[in-house]
């Protein structure tokens, strides 16, 4: 049987039997309708061939692992933006040997296509790790890393990538059934950008971050972190709220022209599904300080929030009050959350401009600060030493100004640990929590500090809230959490916490690193050496002597048990 490497999509009908048992007649139809208007032009537009139908389902070949991928995105996006349609597929894509035709057992290449498919959610897409090796760099879409999958009739695990489409919630917030808080809780959806041009995108990012870093210094609300909301964008505001554990979301669009800026905004109580409040509002671009003011304290007023009067003093006072600095400001914030190095780059231009026109107002070097501390954890710095000078002459400058909000103080922080000057790391990480009680990164950073000064419960206390506040965290707080856990000898949940680091980011070696220091103190050295391997393939030349040089930890003596511990189980000194 002659074989042939090709690019395969699987696709089906999500619920296909159920919809036929409903309304055969007005599902076939519909089907159909999909298959001539979406399913014919677009493979045949991306240079496929459909090979095989399956009443719901199809399979189809490429020669091209992009056009597979850009297929599969052009169909589920035609598809998913349609009014009134009925039908959802999941697509799963691989790159394989295929057995020639005559003979309905195609091959591995297929067959892992089709358990793909089946591990899609509805509207998306899963594709195998060698396909996206492939498109990495080549495709504006992102895709989520499920980790390794046992695969249904396949010997091997196959590495596993999702595109998730706009209206299904991540798969980590499926089945968490997070508690409302006891505090009113908010989620700030990011707002849509009507107005046509995409250079306008700064405009909306910037106004609901401008309302998040206002309401995130309450006390006496509880607010997801513009990070995980992000990761919403798109989603019902109801199903955002069910994912994310909270009983309210703000959702809105922005339109501009000009100089002149309508926004719309609606605060949902999701236990209800009701409006509580909506509104509609034409400013003048140079107003919208006073405009996230005015809806800021209308959600407040809608969720029945009571203020004390030094928060409100503190929230209110608002500072750019040149036109062109706040411009520049809203570019700096949509351009630093793209998180690439490019665009920090651009970032820090804008923030330094901000804080050239206003020298009298923190937010400037706040940020300033920020990007150059985020250069370092990115390892995008061209010299580190620089980047952590620049961070810190910049964040002792914003910290000292008296409209300080506390974001500087994170990044300052970390730097004087990098100095090991712990009990100023230990003031500035103080300093930032008062500022910012409900901000994710203030108390994961804190607790990172804490972690190291070796104030381990408090640590553990502190990097729980930051991971409630932000239910899509990142690996490096499941990572303080299970580092803060070792360090207390709780190894069973320092286990199980390096795990799911793992389980999130599958290549993470510092959350190996703390499993082989769990594993040596459980006595587990048949597991420790496991995770050892595993670590000499992610990292051919580590070496214990230069990851403890890297570590900043308050107690000489946890410092040398740990590197100990690290060579007991097998790690190269």
């Amino acid at each position: 049987m002659e074989r042939k490497l090709a690019a395969i999509l699987a696709a089906d009908v999500v619920g296909y039997s159920r919809l036929m048992s409903a309304d055969e007649s007005g599902t076939f139809a519909a089907l159909k309708d999909i298959e001539a208007r979406v399913i014919e032009p677009t493979v045949s537009k991306y240079k496929g061939r459909i090979f095989k139908r399956m009443g719901d389902g199809y399979l189809v070949e490429f020669s091209s692992v992009l056009d597979v991928v850009e297929c599969a995105l052009s169909w589920q996006d035609q598809i998913l933006s349609a009014k009134n349609q009925s039908l959802q597929f999941r697509i799963g894509i691989n790159l394989g040997d295929v057995i020639a035709e005559g003979d309905d057992n195609y091959g591995d290449g297929v067959n892992i296509a089709a358990r793909l498919e089946s591990l899609a959610q509805p509207g998306c897409i899963a594709i195998s790790d060698d396909v996206r090796n492939q498109v990495r760099d080549r495709l504006d879409a992102n895709f989520d890393d499920l980790g390794e999958q046992e695969l249904k009739n396949i010997p091997n695990p196959v590495r596993v990538w999702e595109w998730r489409c706009k209206q299904a919630l991540p798969r980590r917030l499926q089945n968490a059934k997070l508690p409302l808080p006891e505090k009113p809780s908010v989620v700030l959806l990011p707002f849509r950008n009507l107005s046509g041009d995409e250079q306008h995108e700064f405009l909306a990012e910037g106004l609901r971050i401008d309302i998040q870093n206002a309401l995130i210094q309450l006390s006496e609300v509880f607010l997801i972190s513009a990070g995980s909301a992000n990761a919403l964008r798109g989603t019902e505001p109801q199903d955002a709220c069910a994912g994310l554990g909270v009983q309210y979301a703000l959702h809105g669009s922005i339109r501009s022209a000009g100089n002149k800026v309508r926004v719309s905004a609606e605060l949902l109580d999701s236990s209800n599904g009701q409006p509580i409040w909506a509104d509609r509002y034409d400013h003048d671009l140079n107003e919208s300080f006073e405009l996230q003011d005015e809806i800021s304290r209308k959600i407040l007023t809608a969720m029945n929030v009571k203020l004390v009067s030094g928060e409100q003093a503190r929230i209110w006072d608002k500072t750019l009050k040149k036109p062109k600095a706040l411009e520049r400001f809203y570019k700096g914030v949509h351009a630093f959350f793209q998180m690439g190095q490019d665009e920090m780059v651009h970032a820090r231009t804008y923030f330094e401009s901000v804080a050239k026109m206003h020298p009298e107002a923190s937010i400037g070097p706040t940020w300033v600060a920020l990007s150059h501390w985020f250069d370092i954890q990115r390892g995008w710095a061209q010299s580190v030493d620089e980047s952590r000078h620049q961070a810190l002459m910049w964040a002792e400058k914003a910290s000292g100004i008296a409209d300080n909000d506390g974001q500087a103080d994170t990044v300052l922080s970390h730097v004087h640990l990098m100095h090991r000057d712990f009990t100023q790391a230990l003031e500035a990480g103080r300093r930032a929590i008062t500022n910012r009680p409900g901000c994710a990164n203030a108390n994961a950073f804190y607790a990172n500090v804490l972690h190291f000064c070796g104030e381990q419960e408090d640590a553990i206390r502190h990097i729980k809230l930051a991971m409630r506040f932000q239910p899509l965290y990142p690996p490096f707080f499941i990572n303080i959490l299970a580092s803060a856990y070792c360090a207390n000898g709780d190894f069973e949940e320092a286990e199980m916490a390096a795990k799911q680091a793992i389980e999130i980011a599958p290549k993470d070696i510092f959350a190996r690193l703390t499993l082989t220091q769990t594993y040596v103190n459980l006595e587990n050295y048949d597991s420790a050496r496991s995770v050892v391997s595993e670590i000499n393939q992610l990292d051919s030349s580590f070496s214990v002597a230069r990851f403890v040089e890297s570590q900043h930890y308050r107690d000489g003596n946890y410092l040398a048990q740990l590197a100990k511990d690290l060579l007991a189980g097998g790690l190269p000194a």
